[in-house]
């Protein structure tokens, strides 16, 4: 697994570990302030919002945001608290891969975008998928292709480099929501295409927006 992905989904995982401690002394439950969670106080605040993001785009966390500031509330969804049920090697495989088989099933009904054929990391959840899955992988694949033309890039400076790997994990959320936010779409797009390292990395970005119109007519 790619060691900046790896890093990603560990936080991610430690995220919502730190959950139930905070929360039995949270003055507001069941919401608690991210700010009181261990791991955020290492971190960023944008980076730390970034990770809570793609939790709730998993559907394992519910966000509120405060105002004003870079903080926000979070709460764990049933589907977060399944998930610590999973050991930290099967959430680090799933980060990756489609985990085996499951026990219960979500249905995505009416979705205009294909559903992966698992949750990342989830324990023993399914999805059910209502149509284009293969489209989906293959546009999942075209997506981590534009990351590894940005990291194989050594006129780009490190950090850029994990800045791509997360706004590629914010895109591939993105994609995965029943009603995909074009904006959103177009602002990843936008992102990649001001990078100055255009021989290298364009192409993989031209070969995206033909793989996202194809997959999403009528949305770019």
């Amino acid at each position: 697994m790619d060691l900046a992905y790896n890093k990603n989904a560990q936080i991610r995982r430690s995220l919502l570990e730190e959950f139930p401690k905070a929360q039995a002394i949270s003055p507001a439950k069941p919401f608690v302030n991210c700010c009181s969670l261990p791991t955020a106080s290492s971190h960023g605040s944008d980076y730390i919002l970034t990770q809570l993001e793609i939790l709730q785009q998993e559907g394992r966390v519910e966000l509120k945001r405060l105002p004003g500031t870079p903080e926000c509330m979070v709460n764990l969804t049933p589907l977060g608290w399944k998930s610590l049920e999973t050991t930290e090697d099967v959430w680090l495989r799933g980060a990756s891969a489609t985990p085996p088989a499951s026990n219960s099933t979500l249905t995505f009904n009416n979705s205009a975008v294909g559903n992966v054929a698992q949750v990342v990391g989830s324990h023993n959840t399914t999805i059910n998928q209502t149509q284009g899955s293969n489209d989906l992988q293959s546009l999942t694949a075209t997506i981590d292709r534009l990351v590894e033309a940005v990291k194989k890039d050594s006129t780009l400076k490190p950090d850029v480099k994990n800045d791509a790997q997360i706004e590629a994990d914010q895109l591939k959320g993105e994609v995965q929501k029943s009603k995909p936010s074009p904006s959103r779409i177009q602002q990843s797009l936008d992102w990649f295409k001001a990078l100055d390292s255009a021989a290298t990395v364009l192409p993989h970005v031209m070969d995206l927006m033909d793989k996202l119109k194809g997959y999403l007519p009528g949305v770019l």
